[in-house]
């Protein structure tokens, strides 16, 4: 029967004659497992509806499930010997076996059974061949649907890094507007990069008759702040969004609170901002608190169904948006084989990493996982941690101690071989940056290696110049050079490099969220360079020889008797 109700959805929209045939073969067993429970002898006239009826005259069933099962059994009549076959019917008998099952197995089964709500299948139709949404994709989308359906007005979905929410937001965009239960859309994003990311795969991505979502609806691009009678989605940052809403001239136009009806917000986790070198936008902020302030401001300001992703929700998240509606764990994202998993970290021994990390406990301890090596209730977790992490890096930024960790790590990573994928290397500042990228130069120069192999990419190159700064993500993205990159917080969300095999740590953070989001920028496979796991370095003591993927505090409770197992 389970087989029955699966290939029903599946068929729903595709082929509805099947469906319903399922649907009605499903309500049949149900019928011939009552007679065989309880001893029922079957009537002399031994056909379908007779069966029924005679469930019905001896006390088994009452009248309103005695309607469902006929009207089930006739549905599948016409379908059989018609070739009968509607959509509508098929939503409408869906919810209605779905009723029926879950009433036979409470009575048949499980008494105590707690049956879940009845959600209608994703619409395979508006899931074309160009989009390709993955499962837990399509389970992301009809998870927020519901949601809203059923009256939030925040959303929040959570699904870890590299398991591709840009495409899962351009799949719900497309859905909302198709089927017309929102007009107009507001895409937030915290990054410039990644609103341009986000254009890419807008203009890509085939939909319907060969078109892409802007082929078919009006958007406005990061640039473009004037919104008109067919402006269907404007992408915007969030820092854009304040400048626009709080501290623009008389003159300058400021959205209505009425002008979206929908506010999709991408890697809604943001919080860091301390532990990253800040763009001249990002300025206006004094510290994360301010920062976070007023991004709640702007997605408050709207009068709208606001929807939030983030591969790693925290504390200040679910403040704004609520508890996730739906989650993809990056364990999940492994298991499925949609994600890499990296072998055991190489600690490099130093006097630095060994000395280890203090800070006040929090109110609430993370659950940690054993089986899954995941802390479960990050979501209830404040995102940075109570140790001065600042006074730490101070001590790394010196030449000897990076010449003698690069030099160690050279030995390992030839920038050469394209095969081996390439390195991302996390530096402390600006500056730090710089003597790293000095050091490997001189170390693989020695070597005869082509130094252009190695970069430095952050917020400052080329003056800041915001052009130059995607041109170079893109040539990290798609040409062999630079294959060693160097930086501080540039490309620790959102962008997409699935040749990255290698993460070098020279640095501490206080966010839990970014240094899951700089594992994360290694997590994609990679066929071409048949890519299966990837390599972490350790230079500071950010993990831990016998628990991988696990943050040090986590370390300080659990051996301290203190973590929920």
């Amino acid at each position: 029967m389970a087989n029955y109700g699966t290939l029903a959805e599946k068929y729903c929209y595709s082929d509805p004659n099947s469906c319903l045939i399922k649907l009605g073969k499903m309500g049949e067993s149900i019928v011939n497992l009552m007679y065989q429970y309880d001893r029922v002898e079957f009537p002399y006239d031994n056909k379908a509806d007779k069966r029924i009826n005679k469930l019905w005259q001896e006390g088994y069933i009452d009248n309103e499930l005695t309607a469902m099962l006929h009207a089930l059994r006739k549905v599948r009549n016409k379908a059989t010997h018609e070739d009968y076959g509607s959509i509508e019917d098929c939503k409408n008998y869906l919810p209605v076996t779905h009723s029926i099952a879950t009433w036979f197995y409470g009575v048949y089964g499980d008494y105590d059974f707690q049956p879940a709500s009845f959600e209608m299948p994703f619409d395979l139709l508006h899931n074309p061949d160009g989009l390709n949404l993955r499962d837990y994709q399509v389970r992301a989308i009809i998870s927020a649907e519901n949601a809203v359906v059923n009256g939030r007005k925040c959303v929040l979905l959570a699904m870890a890094t590299g398991t591709g929410k840009t495409r899962t937001i351009l799949g719900m965009i497309y859905r909302f507007l198709k089927t017309g239960r929102f007009r107009r859309i507001l895409f937030l994003v915290d990054r410039n990069t990644l609103g341009e990311q986000a254009q890419d795969v807008f203009r890509d991505v085939k939909l319907e008759k060969l078109l892409t979502l802007d082929g078919i609806y009006n958007i406005k691009g990061l640039d473009e702040k004037l919104i008109d009678k067919e402006t269907r989605i404007q992408i915007a940052t969030v820092q854009g969004m304040v400048q626009r809403l709080f501290y623009a001239g008389i003159e300058e136009p400021k959205p209505a609170v009425t002008d979206f009806d929908l506010v999709i917000v991408d890697e809604a986790h943001r919080g860091y901002v301390l532990d990253k070198t800040m763009s001249e936008e990002e300025a206006y902020y004094r510290d994360q608190f301010d920062y976070q302030s007023k991004y709640r401001m702007v997605i408050e300001y709207f009068d709208s169904v606001k929807i939030a992703l983030t591969a790693t929700p925290a504390l200040h998240t679910t403040q704004i948006f609520g508890e996730p509606a739906y989650k993809y764990t990056y364990r999940d994202g492994v298991i499925d084989g949609y994600l890499i998993d990296h072998d055991a970290p190489h600690n490099l021994k130093t006097k630095l990493n060994t000395e280890g990390i203090h800070f006040q406990k929090g109110d609430v301890i993370p659950v940690y996982n054993t089986v899954t090596g995941e802390i479960e209730n990050s979501e209830l977790i404040d995102d940075e941690l109570n140790f001065d992490v600042d006074d730490f890096n101070k001590t790394v930024i010196s030449e000897s101690f990076n010449r003698t960790v690069l030099e160690e790590i050279a030995k390992d990573i030839d920038p050469s071989d394209k095969e081996s994928g390439k390195t991302l290397i996390y530096a402390v500042n600006d500056a730090h940056a710089d003597m790293v990228v000095a050091i490997l130069k001189e170390i693989y120069g020695e070597m005869g290696i082509d130094t252009s192999a190695i970069m430095k990419i952050t917020g400052s190159i080329e003056n800041g110049d915001q052009k130059k700064i995607r041109a170079a993500v893109k040539r990290f993205q798609n040409e062999q050079y630079p294959s060693i990159v160097v930086t501080v917080d540039l490309l620790t969300t959102g962008v997409d490099v699935p040749s990255i095999t290698k993460l070098v740590f020279l640095r501490r953070v206080k966010s839990r969220i970014l240094y899951e989001q700089m594992l994360g920028r290694a997590t994609r496979p990679c066929a071409e360079i048949h890519k299966n796991h990837f390599e972490i370095y350790d230079a500071v003591g950010m993990l831990l020889e016998d628990k991988d993927y696990i943050y040090k505090f986590i370390y300080e409770y659990r051996y301290k008797g203190k973590i929920m197992q």
